[in-house]
C-alpha cells in the first residue's frame, strides 16, 4: 500500500460524514520497451498501458454506500481515457486484471464502463469497448498452479458507436460467454486451479488454437499469457458461474491491530491550505 501511495496515482473513495475511507484503488502505468522490462502479466512488446488494479472496498453486512466499487472503476477510467485523448499518437492502452473467480469485480466493471455509456461522458452514443484480452496463469517449480487464473479485460481507450445488439432472449443466450466452474473440496488447491483453468479453455477455445507465451517473473513462477484478443469476448457478455469456486484459495487473515493504522482520512484539503498559504509568504 504504501509503495503504491509513493509511486503511482492513488484514487479513494471516502465517507463525507464520518471521514472514514471506503474504497481504494492504485492505477499503474508501464512501458514494454524492452525484453528486460516486459511486463509477465501483459506480454506485448512495446506496449504502453496502464493498469487498474484490485479495487478494495470495505465491506459490511448492510452497505449503504453501494455501487463504491463501480464509481471507482468509472472514474479511472473517464481519466485514462481523456489522458489517452490528449496524448493521441501514444497508442497507450488500457488493462484490467480480475481472477476467474471474482463475480463481484466483473460486474463492477461492467457497471463502471456502462455507466460511463450512459451518462455520455464518453461522447453520445458512444461506448468504450471492452473484451476479453488474455488470460494469464502463474506455476510454481512443480509446475502446480499458485493461483486462480486471471482474467486480462482491455479497454478501448477509443469511443465508438455503441454495437447494436439483437434483443431476442434466445439470440442474447447464445452470445453469451458461460464460465462454468466446477471444484472439489477433496482435491489440492492446485487441482481446483487446473479444474478452472480448464472451464476457461474449453469456452474460449473451441476447437481454435491461442497464442501464450512464457516469462519468469522472479519470485513467483512462471507466467503464461494466453492471448485470446482475436475471439471477441465482449466483457458484458461474460457470465460466471461459480459453484462454490469462490471458497477455493487463500483467504486473508484479518489482523488485530488494523485498528492501529486503519482511520478516519484526514482533511488534507485542510494541509494544501496551509502550505500555499506558507508558499505565498
Amino acid at each position: 500500500m504504501l509503495y503504491n501511495l509513493l509511486h503511482y496515482p492513488v484514487l479513494v473513495a471516502y465517507d463525507q460524514q464520518t471521514n472514514e475511507l471506503e474504497g481504494i484503488v492504485t492505477i499503474k502505468y508501464h512501458e514494454n520497451s524492452s525484453i528486460e522490462t516486459m511486463d509477465p502479466y501483459y506480454q506485448k512488446e512495446g506496449a504502453k498501458f496502464f493498469s487498474v488494479t484490485g479495487i478494495l472496498v470495505k465491506q459490511r453486512e448492510n452497505m449503504l454506500n453501494k455501487g463504491i466499487g463501480s464509481n471507482l472503476y468509472s472514474a479511472s477510467i473517464l481519466g485514462i481515457q481523456q489522458y489517452a485523448q490528449n496524448h493521441e499518437g501514444e497508442g497507450l492502452e488500457l488493462n484490467v486484471v480480475i481472477d476467474c473467480t471474482n463475480l463481484p469485480s466483473l460486474y463492477a466493471l461492467i457497471n463502471g464502463t456502462e455507466n460511463l455509456q450512459a451518462r455520455g461522458l464518453v461522447g453520445k452514443n458512444k461506448e468504450l469497448e471492452a473484451i476479453l484480452d488474455a488470460i494469464y496463469i502463474v506455476r510454481d517449480e512443480n509446475h502446480h498452479l499458485v493461483e486462480a487464473p486471471t482474467y486480462v479485460l482491455k479497454i478501448n481507450l477509443e469511443p465508438k458507436d455503441i454495437r447494436k445488439e439483437n434483443w431476442n432472449s434466445e439470440e442474447r443466450l447464445k452470445n453469451k460467454n458461460v464460465f462454468s466452474y466446477n471444484v472439489d473440496s477433496n482435491k489440492n488447491q492446485h487441482q481446483n486451479y487446473e479444474m478452472l483453468l480448464d472451464t476457461i479453455l474449453k469456452e474460449i477455445k473451441k476447437d481454435e488454437n491461442c497464442v501464450a507465451t512464457q516469462m519468469e517473473d522472479e519470485g513467483t513462477g512462471t507466467v503464461t499469457y494466453i492471448c485470446v484478443e482475436n475471439k471477441k469476448i465482449y466483457m458484458r457478455n461474460m457470465v460466471l458461474e461459480r459453484n462454490e469456486a469462490q471458497n477455493i484459495g487463500k483467504k486473508r487473515t484479518p489482523r488485530n491491530d488494523v485498528s492501529q493504522f486503519v482511520g478516519p482520512m484526514p482533511d488534507i484539503s485542510k494541509n494544501i491550505q496551509e502550505d500555499g498559504e506558507r508558499d505565498d509568504r
